[in-house]
């Protein structure tokens, strides 16, 4: 029992109960096609799923990265006259960022500047713009050059 115990134990503390796999989205889009065409382009996701019903369509679509389910509305959700509190980005960390960002560069989906390093996370980090305007920031290692560093503030200490 002891040895079980010890061995449970053993397997908590090297597996995080918190440890992500995949990053998963849902985003409602006014143009169906292009949103799939996009996220399919842009994190080399495939469909695995579609649903076409009288009040929406849906596509769910997925990779080694991320899982995304994109929804259009039948009629289409009215967009917000004012700014709303609520998710202003999502992101998501990437492994072959470098590749991946000279490949979205190169397709027009990421811009040809926007490469920050993050010291206190020691990634780099670049967002990319879907075309419903939403913000993806994507995280990872890289070699850079850099357009920029986000230093970490000196008020913030190991005690914070």
């Amino acid at each position: 029992m002891v040895r079980l115990l010890i061995a449970l134990l053993a397997l908590a503390a090297a597996t995080p109960a918190t440890a992500a796999e995949r990053a998963f989205l849902a985003i409602e889009t006014a143009d169906i096609a292009a949103a799939e065409k996009w996220y399919s382009a842009a994190f080399a996701l495939k469909r695995i799923n579609r649903f076409d019903r009288p009040r929406f369509d849906q596509r769910v679509l997925a990779g080694p990265d991320l899982v995304v389910e994109l929804v259009q509305m039948r009629p289409a959700t009215a967009k917000p006259a004012t700014a709303v509190l609520g998710i202003v980005k999502a992101g998501v960390q990437i492994a072959d960022f470098d590749r991946r960002l000279a490949a979205w560069r190169a397709a027009g989906i990421a811009p040809p500047k926007g490469l920050h390093f993050d010291r206190a996370l020691g990634l780099a980090s670049v967002q990319l713009t879907d075309p419903d305007g939403n913000l993806i920031q994507v995280f990872g290692t890289s070699a850079g050059p850099f357009d920029g560093t986000v230093e970490v503030d000196p008020a913030v200490t190991k005690a914070d």
